[in-house]
């Protein structure tokens, strides 16, 4: 099957491709969670228990606040029954032993992203090779992100996978639409980057990185900060609630915002033994709150996109425009679409269905997140609120009660 798209343009038809039909070509596991029953004050089956939770992102940014709201209101609505116990800035598990920490039963509840384990998620990662597909258009690439992943990453063959590793899917987040570029010097030929070495947050804007010219340097997030000012490297590939969030934008005064592929992997995972030795009312708790922190989370990242660009001028900051960097990301971009299908992972029961469940939801999702806000150039904000998307948010309401509904039976 061509993944090939024309141009940069899509057909965008209006659907109502959501879970059911997903449902048709990929089994949809039993990983949800219905609405719970106890809710404040009753606290009836529901487990007294302290879990932790460990999060890459600083306690002090806008996702970390949000994310303690998540947190009091679990304690709030299991009448104190349950307490999470936070661990931010990677201060529990480092990236690379996220996914292993879990399954393990280092942190009971883990935000992470899929790149992070490449050989130990192939199909989540090889799901996150399609992140040129989502609009270009902030935010409405951001919550279309959003609404695909949690269809997809909830299938048969994606949750057989999560499980084989000791850990149960929860949610997918989205923290950004397109990642982009910040440079601590100017680029002086936008198709041709060599000499430019640049911190890629995983394999697949390496490849793009690459196609530029520059040079990947491996660093973690925690590090970009002190690499761009020492001149370890010159650029980081990421999105600007990054810059701001971590004070890249101290550092670093040259913004392009370019069409590099959005970050489509990132997940919330939990310890299954832990999962599965809850009663199922506090499973229904627990899995009911999950729109609250997606939601939570997708507006918190927006705010932090916000107010990096609300504060360039102000930082000394100079936007450019990279009509020439997209063109040869979309070339490349175009490039490794066409071969997608032909070296999916063993774990895939059938990568034709797969692609095809896959452009029907970002077709699909993509006519849900522009019925109520028209599309903007990159580097612009089509809205600053999620509530500007009713439509979205009756969408993504439907798809985590189909994920409740399926756990439930």
């Amino acid at each position: 099957m061509s993944m090939q798209l024309a141009g940069r343009h899509r057909k965008m038809v209006r659907s109502t491709v959501a879970f059911a039909a997903l449902a048709g070509t990929l089994a949809i596991s039993g990983c949800g969670g219905a609405e719970a029953k106890s809710a404040e004050g009753d606290s009836s089956g529901i487990d007294e228990v302290t879990l932790s939770y460990s999060d890459i992102t600083p306690s002090t940014s806008a996702a970390g606040e949000s994310v303690q709201e998540w947190i009091d209101d679990v304690e709030a609505q299991s009448d104190g029954n349950i307490a999470i116990e936070p661990y931010w800035s990677s201060s529990l598990l480092a990236s690379d032993d996220a996914l292993s920490g879990t399954g393990s039963g280092v942190s009971d509840i883990t935000y992470t992203v899929v790149t992070y384990q490449p050989q130990a998620l192939p199909a989540a990662n090889w799901l996150n090779e399609l992140g040129s597909m989502p609009l270009d258009s902030y935010p409405q690439s951001q919550l279309q992100t959003v609404g695909v992943m949690n269809e997809l990453l909830n299938t048969e063959d994606l949750a057989t996978e999560f499980e084989s590793q000791g850990v149960k899917l929860l949610a997918s987040t989205s923290v950004a639409g397109k990642y982009d570029l910040l440079c601590n010097k100017k680029v002086e030929d936008q198709t041709d980057l060599s000499g430019f070495r640049v911190r890629a947050p995983g394999p697949v804007w390496a490849a793009e990185a690459e196609a530029l010219g520059m040079t990947v340097v491996n660093v973690a997030q925690g590090e970009a900060y002190e690499a761009l000012q020492r001149g370890l490297v010159d650029c980081q590939i990421g999105a600007p609630f990054m810059y701001e969030d971590y004070a890249l934008n101290e550092v670093a005064k040259h913004y392009y915002p370019a069409s590099f592929s959005a970050n489509m992997g990132l997940v919330l995972l939990m310890n299954l033994d832990k999962w599965e030795s809850l009663s199922s009312e506090t499973q229904e708790l627990l899995q009911s709150s999950m729109q609250k922190y997606a939601l939570g989370r997708t507006q918190a990242d927006i705010e932090s996109h916000v107010k990096y660009l609300d504060r360039r001028e102000e930082l000394g900051i100079t936007t450019y425009d990279t009509t020439e960097m997209n063109q040869v990301l979309a070339d490349f971009q175009e490039s490794q679409l066409d071969a997608w299908a032909e070296h999916a992972p063993q774990g895939v029961s059938d990568p034709d269905a797969t692609g095809k469940a896959f452009k029907e939801a970002i077709d699909s999702w993509a006519a849900t997140v522009t019925e109520d806000v028209s599309e903007v150039e990159p580097g612009e904000i089509a809205s600053e609120n999620i509530e500007d998307f009713p439509a979205w948010q009756q969408r993504i309401a439907e798809t985590f009660d189909g994920l409740a509904t399926s756990h439930s039976e």
